[in-house]
């Protein structure tokens, strides 16, 4: 009785598998048809979020000089950064939107200016932002000299990158073009240039003033 037993829940063993194995094959296509169907509409997706970057680019990327320059600094990623004169660029991106802020050499960002941080929680508030806006980081030195000069206007410009999106919580998904770093003879007078234009680009309490040894970071939220 007990070999019967074991018998039969071979043979009832052996139709469960064999029915499993059918539904698997009968399923088969249907999983083939329905990776097919997943992959088309990744792929309509993909071509939403295209238009609709298209659709707001035309929208708010009216500079064609800022477009041009934004889409050749994007090429740095792969090596091959802009070789425009920066200064240039400074003079025309003046009508960007942005925050200037001026950090002595042993500054940290935590302690840039308070009118700063009030200027960048505007510029970069979440309703500012688009799905094609990015961030553009310009920096430069003035009155530094030796190797400060070289090394710390990038480091400072990344720091303060760093601490906007991790302390600030500031555009923390939004892309990050640069930063750059202006190195024209001419410094101080294009500060003086943006100071006289754009009043909130003045020296504001608690920054290095005109003549002081200082590092120097434009944020832009560009659209283009």
């Amino acid at each position: 009785m007990r070999g019967l037993r074991t018998t039969l829940r071979a043979i009832l063993g052996i139709f469960g598998v064999s029915y499993l194995l059918g539904c698997e094959a009968d399923l088969a296509p249907q999983l083939v048809k329905h990776d097919l169907l997943l992959a088309e509409m990744r792929q309509q997706i993909a071509e939403l979020q295209g238009e609709n970057r298209r659709l707001w680019r035309g929208m708010r990327c009216t500079n064609q000089q800022v477009a041009d320059f934004v889409a050749e600094a994007s090429r740095c990623e792969s090596g091959q950064c802009p070789q425009r004169t920066l200064d240039r660029v400074l003079l025309f991106m003046q009508d960007q939107k942005h925050v200037l802020i001026r950090l002595r050499p042993d500054q940290d960002s935590k302690d840039m200016a308070l009118l700063r941080v009030a200027q960048l929680r505007d510029l970069l508030h979440p309703e500012q932002l688009s799905p094609v806006s990015r961030v553009l980081v310009l920096t430069l030195q003035n009155n530094m000299v030796g190797d400060a000069a070289i090394q710390l206007p990038e480091k400072k410009a990344d720091l303060l990158v760093k601490y906007m999106r991790q302390e600030l919580k500031l555009a923390p998904q939004t892309g990050k073009v640069g930063p750059f770093q202006v190195t024209c003879d001419q410094k101080s007078q294009l500060l003086e240039q943006y100071s006289r234009r754009i009043p909130q680009d003045k020296v504001a309490p608690g920054e290095p003033k005109p003549k002081d040894p200082q590092v120097v970071i434009f944020v832009f939220k560009v659209d283009c």
